[in-house]
């Protein structure tokens, strides 16, 4: 999952001026379209 997350994922969110990524910024659960993509969640460390 990590692959497909690294290689097809980020290379989904680069595309169209990089609007995976600052998807982000406006994104509820601060996930990405790579993060979406396969269901990974956001975790913080305190």
């Amino acid at each position: 999952m990590m692959f497909f997350r690294e290689l097809i994922g980020k290379i989904i969110s680069y595309m169209i001026f990089c609007l995976g990524f600052i998807w982000i910024l406006i994104d509820k659960d601060s996930q990405g379209w790579h993060d979406k993509l396969i269901g990974s969640i956001v975790c913080y460390d305190e």
